[in-house]
């Protein structure tokens, strides 16, 4: 008979080996609550504090190229593993990566695939880039829609931010 859990707090205690590991002493406890618990939105937007946090960024509100390119790899790894770990491998960096690279994506940013690649995880629906408050904040969205709020911020830069995640991610064997 399969375990039933009443908290998120009781689903991570059950997952007493989650390796929650920072190279700069960030809690990643809430993250790991919100996405055990299925709340996705906050959880999203948890990650991009998260993300400014450990970048210094948090005053500025966004990352800038040089900032995702020197993104500690160990962090990186902990908040791509949370998020496929709790979405059963639908969502998380990683999976972001794979479509991107199943789309042709390379590090030259051709508009029209990065089209696609916003068409593939349902950030843009008929030649429209769909608003943030407009996801689905559900596992029914599609494969790698989550986690957004990296890439909503701030419009200019986007294509060269994703390029240089992508590159980040192979760099640190993600």
């Amino acid at each position: 008979m399969k375990e039933r859990y009443q908290s998120a707090d009781e689903v991570i205690q059950a997952l007493n080996y989650e390796n929650l590991n920072s190279s700069v002493g960030i809690d990643y406890t809430i993250l790991q609550k919100l996405l055990a618990s299925g709340k996705w939105r906050e959880a999203d937007q948890e990650t991009w504090k998260l993300m400014l946090k450990i970048s210094h960024r948090e005053k500025e509100g966004y990352l800038k190229v040089e900032d995702i390119e020197k993104f500690p790899c160990q962090d990186l790894l902990t908040i791509d593993r949370l998020w496929v770990k709790y979405s059963n491998g639908r969502f998380g960096f990683s999976i972001q990566k794979q479509i991107w690279d199943s789309v042709g994506g390379k590090p030259d940013l051709n508009l029209e695939t990065w089209k696609y690649f916003g068409e593939s995880l349902g950030w843009r629906i008929k030649n429209n880039w769909k608003p943030y408050e407009f996801l689905s904040f559900t596992l029914t969205a599609p494969a790698g829609q989550l986690p957004r709020a990296v890439w909503s911020m701030r419009l200019d830069g986007r294509r060269k931010r994703l390029s240089a995640l992508t590159s980040r991610l192979v760099n640190c064997k993600i």
